[in-house]
């Protein structure tokens, strides 16, 4: 839950008035969030006709990258729920003096535990995401390795001696495949950065919606789909299912295909991924930060080596 969650429901309803759709009804947090606080609201209109949204309130303004590609996405067809603007055309509302969005609320679930046909639809939006996003500018991904050294620096007293060597490895790692051409040269554009299942949306092997963007920024496209394998194709001890992942992968390709150098490369951003999140995890501890050292301690120990005939089929 995020950290917003005790507003008055008074309050709320009073400041929705700023958006114009209709008076407030019912609303309830979420119980997710980690960084902002969704709930979900119901409005009633003039004519008497109910609408459902949800309402995502942040401790500051959400970057124009997210917003920019949402409505980008939203134009082409895809499950997002692009933020509408309030009475003054602003999509960044306040509420409790707080960054506010009001976005249509999507019908679906999330998953629990996908199975190969949502591993398989989720590969298939994210390919499609990234076609209409590549050619988007945007500034680079903040929690790069300057962020991540620094995090080291500051969780070190956090770390045990094993924890400390395995983060060590890993940085050392990525600092050495960034100076690395080909790895410098991966496709890149706009990646969504956070697409865990608590983002995603099912319904029936379906996705029906794709949420929380505001950690979209530039980065290796394949970037989304290592942050994807590692939460939808991973158990809670670390185990991966390579056959989830080749379901992922294959989906993927068949709507972006991946080049040989991001198939060369996979290990890396499997590392890149966990390591990020075990940081994140460890600076703002709203989620437990041993699942994603477990990860990273499994890319480091058993890396997977993609072979083209695998994804390519």
């Amino acid at each position: 839950m995020g950290v917003f969650s005790d507003i008055p429901l008074d309050r709320i309803a009073s400041d929705l008035t700023g958006w114009q759709r209709g008076r407030l009804v019912a609303a309830r947090p979420t119980p997710h969030g980690i960084e902002n606080s969704n709930y979900f609201v119901s409005l009633r209109d003039q004519a008497g006709v109910r609408t459902e949204w949800v309402l995502t309130i942040m401790e500051r303004p959400p970057a124009p990258t997210g917003l920019e590609l949402l409505a980008r996405l939203a134009a082409v067809g895809l499950p997002v729920a692009a933020p509408v603007a309030d009475a003054s055309g602003h999509r960044v509302g306040r509420v409790a003096g707080w960054p506010a969005l009001l976005s249509p609320r999507l019908e679906g679930r999330h998953p629990e535990r996908p199975g190969r046909a949502d591993c398989r639809a989720l590969g298939s939006f994210i390919g499609r995401m990234h076609r209409h996003s590549r050619d988007q500018a945007a500034p680079g991904h903040p929690r790069d390795l300057r962020w991540l050294e620094a995090c080291r620096r500051e969780q070190a007293h956090r770390l045990t001696s094993s924890e400390a060597r395995h983060l060590r490895r890993a940085l050392d790692g990525l600092a050495a495949a960034s100076a690395r051409r080909d790895f410098a040269r991966l496709p890149a554009g706009i990646v969504h950065g956070d697409l865990f299942r608590d983002n995603v949306l099912l319904q029936e092997h379906r996705i029906t919606g794709v949420i929380d963007f505001h950690h979209a920024a530039r980065a290796p496209l394949a970037f989304d789909l290592a942050v994807a394998v590692d939460d939808w194709c991973t158990d809670a001890d670390a185990v991966l299912d390579e056959t989830a992942m080749i379901a992922m992968l294959r989906a993927y390709h068949a709507e972006r295909a991946l080049t040989f150098a991001e198939l060369l490369h996979w290990p890396v951003l499997m590392v890149l991924a966990a390591t990020r999140f075990w940081m994140a995890r460890l600076v703002s501890p709203r989620k437990p930060p041993g699942e994603m050292a477990a990860r990273l301690v499994r890319h480091l120990e058993r890396p997977v080596w993609l072979h083209p005939e695998l994804i390519c089929h």
